[in-house]
């Protein structure tokens, strides 16, 4: 009895030997598919992150080049997408050039428009000598370019029957010995009125001059322009044309 209880419990011990040997393998077995299910996370999350990694950098193309995506264009509202300044307003006025001003003498009867810059300065009294008294004269209607240039105009009432020649050849007389008047003059108008014009030149003041006279009604007129040498007669000439072709008499 005693060898079958020895011989029972070897069979029990060895069956529990065997059962120990097995149980690990057992468990290997169930825990197979948790493993299995880990690895495949690992996996995926690695693919995810190279994806992204992938898809933020380089670009595999058709050709198996790659290339490296553009950056996002500045939003609208990003301060460095904002101008340094606004655009200028339709609205904003453009700076003008100086205006042409229009020049009006009840003293003398007649009305002008002055090139822009120039200024007008009136005469003071009524032109009482029917002479020249210089380039401006206080009783003279003045007018002045910011270049230097100058013009002058004046009327006199005079005996009836006075001819134009016979007013030119008065002007002319009282030209200073150092002024050289061209003759003979030549015939034009003023403001619709026949009109007699020539140049003079004081090469002792370094100015050149042209003159005109014309009638109107019972007044004489009489306009002196002067500029420096410089310039040059030609020049003096076209300035001195745009001016008188404004002229218009506004007395009678």
């Amino acid at each position: 009895m005693t060898n079958d209880v020895r011989s029972v419990g070897r069979s029990l011990t060895g069956r529990g030997r065997r059962d120990n040997a097995i149980s690990p393998v057992r468990r290997s077995r169930r825990f197979a598919p948790i493993c299995l299910m880990f690895c495949l996370g690992v996996a995926l999350v690695t693919g995810c992150a190279s994806a992204t990694t992938q898809s933020a950098g380089a670009v595999p193309t058709m050709l198996g080049q790659t290339t490296t995506p553009s950056s996002p264009a500045a939003s609208p509202s990003s301060p460095t997408a904002s101008l340094s300044s606004p655009p200028a307003s339709a609205s904003s006025p453009a700076a003008s050039p100086a205006a042409a001003q229009a020049f009006s003498s009840k003293l003398y009867g007649f009305e002008v428009i002055l090139p822009p810059s120039w200024n007008a300065e009136r005469a003071i009294a009524g032109w009482a000598s029917p002479e020249l008294e210089g380039s401006c004269p206080s009783d003279w209607d003045c007018f002045h370019g910011a270049d230097g240039r100058s013009l002058a105009v004046a009327a006199i009432d005079v005996p009836k029957g006075t001819t134009l020649q016979s007013w030119q050849t008065k002007i002319l007389a009282s030209s200073p010995s150092f002024v050289t008047d061209a003759e003979p003059p030549a015939k034009t108008t003023l403001g619709g009125q026949r009109a007699l014009e020539w140049t003079a030149t004081a090469a002792s003041e370094g100015v050149d001059a042209i003159k005109l006279v014309a009638l109107h009604g019972t007044r004489a007129y009489a306009l002196l322009f002067v500029a420096p040498m410089s310039f040059g007669i030609a020049a003096d000439q076209r300035v001195f044309d745009s001016i008188v072709s404004t002229f218009e008499f506004s007395g009678g």
